[in-house]
């Protein structure tokens, strides 16, 4: 057996053969090496130490038996001490203000028009919003013609196609006064949407309790206007220019690091799926260490990886597996080399039926780590499904009725 630096094409990957070896094989250069890799010999038999035990509360929390979509849809946006509509009207009449007082409009233009939006009317604005993203049109003015087949009169009955107008216009969440100008100490790119989104993040806590397994993963907010934000991501079907958000999401639902999103949930034995973009081993050992296992496909050359696997030529089908404490990482040679690391997984073959009905076999890493990591996909799907066709950068509007939605699901079956 080579150590982990040596030619990998000499390490045993198959546990098929009886030896009287132990499961790990100690590398040569072992006492060179701060956290040494060592090369597992019987893929088969060899677990890691995993307490899989999980006795937290999951689902919804605070929902009542009789409660409508509606209610629902209002857990999500009041606290004891706060209602985000409430935030959103003081909000938007404090900017309509500003620019009425820097604006100087003439006496004909329509911001003359502006009155103070109310909470009700809000309320409104915002079912119309939403209402949007089911009727699908091209165009505002659509929602709002009088006469042809496409007719919406609801759209008329609940408020004017001008004053939508016009508190989509001027529709915030913050007080731009208080904002740091760029390139100041201090500044942020997100001061207007982050009181919504720190908002979000308690609600969302405060109103169901995540299942053990959870994932995190980068979703795009399409957007092709200015933004200091917006980048080009190849391979997003959906949207390929926009912002990057870092995500955490239940595995079977749907900017800060991987420790920060997942801070809240330590100790409670779960289990975090995430893809290369976050991987490394110190991140998983850090994750582990706090009472978090983790799983996640990670670039072979990232630091701390063991060498032989940035440069390894193996037959389809291949599996090598190396330890470092409570720590594997696993080399799948599938189409192309792929590499996991994994606290709480094995490198066992199983055999499962794929969508086409054939009998594949892959290291169980594979199996977990394909079954779990579709939570943020899941919610741009339901997302992509009712998102409005007018554009403008209040984005943070459209991903408010998603955990509603997923509660009222959750209760309602």
């Amino acid at each position: 057996m080579e150590d982990s630096d040596g030619d990998i094409t000499d390490i045993v990957t198959s546990g098929d053969e009886d030896s009287d070896d132990a499961d790990v094989e100690m590398p040569d250069n072992a006492a060179r090496q701060p956290n040494p890799w060592f090369s597992v010999v019987d893929k088969e038999t060899f677990e890691l130490d995993v307490n899989r035990d999980f006795e937290e509360r999951i689902g919804p929390c605070g929902f009542e038996a009789n409660f409508s979509p509606v209610d629902y849809f209002d857990k999500f946006l009041k606290t004891e001490d706060d209602d985000l509509i409430d935030r959103i009207v003081d909000e938007t009449n404090r900017y309509a203000n500003q620019c009425q007082t820097t604006e100087n409009p003439t006496r004909h233009a329509r911001s003359n028009e502006w009155s103070p939006v109310s909470y009700a009317e809000m309320r409104a604005f915002i079912g119309l919003v939403l209402a949007m993203g089911i009727v699908k049109k091209s165009s505002i003015e659509s929602y709002w013609e009088a006469s042809g087949i496409s007719e919406t009169p609801n759209f008329r009955d609940v408020m004017s196609r001008n004053r939508f107008q016009a508190i989509l216009r001027y529709l915030h969440c913050s007080d731009n006064t208080t904002a740091v100008p760029r390139g100041q100490p201090g500044y942020d790119p997100l001061h207007k949407i982050n009181p919504v989104v720190e908002f979000f993040n308690e609600v969302f806590e405060l109103n169901y309790r995540l299942s053990q397994n959870i994932v995190v993963d980068e979703r795009i907010v399409g957007f092709k206007g200015r933004h200091v934000l917006k980048q080009y991501i190849s391979n997003k079907k959906a949207h390929r220019w926009g912002a990057k958000l870092f995500v955490l999401a239940e595995s079977r639902t749907d900017i800060k690091s991987v420790m920060d999103l997942v801070r809240p949930h330590f100790g409670k034995n779960h289990h975090v799926t995430m893809d290369n973009w976050f991987s490394s081993p110190k991140l998983m050992n850090d994750l582990r260490n706090r009472g978090t296992y983790a799983t996640g496909t990670v670039i072979a050359r990232r630091k701390g990886l063991p060498a032989s696997f940035k440069t390894a030529r193996l037959p389809k089908g291949s599996v090598v597996v190396k330890s470092q404490r409570d720590l594997l990482a696993i080399l799948y040679v599938d189409r192309r080399n792929v590499t996991f690391l994994t606290t709480s997984e094995n490198a066992r073959t199983v055999r499962k039926v794929n969508s086409k009905g054939r009998v594949v076999s892959a290291p169980s890493v594979v199996h977990k780590y394909n079954q779990t990591m579709g939570g943020v996909d899941l919610g741009d799907q339901l997302l992509l499904k009712f998102e409005p066709q007018f554009k403008g950068v209040k984005l943070w509007r459209k991903n408010s009725l998603q955990p509603s939605y997923y509660s009222y699901r959750y209760v309602s079956s």
